[in-house]
């Protein structure tokens, strides 16, 4: 299993990764979701991505998630948000 740090950076990775080819896509089904959504989606979980490495402080809510200090940055047009903690974001 990878630590935070490690699925953070992957996450962002695999998000540049995908954007590249974004005429492609034709739907994304984010988390367990069974309906697909449209392909801007991406964008807008990369634009929150890019928001969070950029200014971890600027958080839009704190959670306590089992003892463990998390933070959330909620990601446009889609409802749900990001989270992470503040080790886990590892600036480029």
């Amino acid at each position: 299993m990878f630590n935070s740090q490690q699925q953070i950076k992957l996450s962002h990775y695999n998000q540049k990764s995908a954007y590249k080819r974004i005429e492609e896509v034709s739907g994304v089904f984010p988390g367990h979701g069974t309906i697909d959504l449209h392909p801007k989606t991406l964008q807008y979980i990369m634009d929150t991505a890019n928001r969070i490495i950029a200014h971890p402080d600027w958080y839009d809510t704190k959670v306590d998630f089992f003892g463990t200090e998390m933070y959330a940055k909620f990601i446009y047009q889609q409802g749900s948000d990001l989270k992470y903690t503040k080790e886990a974001v590892i600036k480029e």
